[in-house]
């Protein structure tokens, strides 16, 4: 109930819009102005205002500081923990991550080697076309 004095409410509220909001407020909890979503019994989730991005990041860091998971399984550990953690926020501090960026391979192809003959054909490379297509091209 104490969520409900502290939240601005219109006076002309109906009854029943008096017991859906009363149904809603006992899954929170607030404490230390902090507002919890309790998921079932003795486990909560820290809710973020959609206004309080810094906060959002700064509490995803801290989990990614001692893991340094990717963004798709650092999302799914933030939504055991926190409510509405949007998925670009996890995705912008996994990206900005200097260990993960250095200790992540380069996901480039090695580049072909020179291939040096030792005598007179010892390689040979053909080219084929397939002249039937052009042909019925024109």
């Amino acid at each position: 109930m104490a969520i409900l004095s502290k939240l601005p409410f219109e006076t002309d509220l109906g009854r029943y819009q008096v017991f859906r909001l009363r149904k809603k407020a006992e899954h929170f909890l607030v404490l230390s102005d902090t507002l919890y979503l309790n998921v079932r019994e003795g486990l909560h989730k820290k809710v973020f205002y959609k206004t309080r991005v810094d906060i959002m990041a700064l509490e995803v860091k801290r989990p990614h500081d001692t893991n340094h998971y990717g963004h798709n399984r650092m999302y799914e550990l933030c939504k055991d923990y926190f409510f509405t953690i949007p998925r670009t926020i996890v995705r912008d501090v996994v990206a900005s991550c200097d260990t993960c960026k250095t200790l992540q391979p380069l996901k480039q192809k090695e580049p072909f080697k020179r291939v040096t003959a030792t005598y007179h054909y010892e390689y040979i490379m053909i080219d084929l076309i397939d002249l039937r297509v052009i042909k019925q091209q024109t």
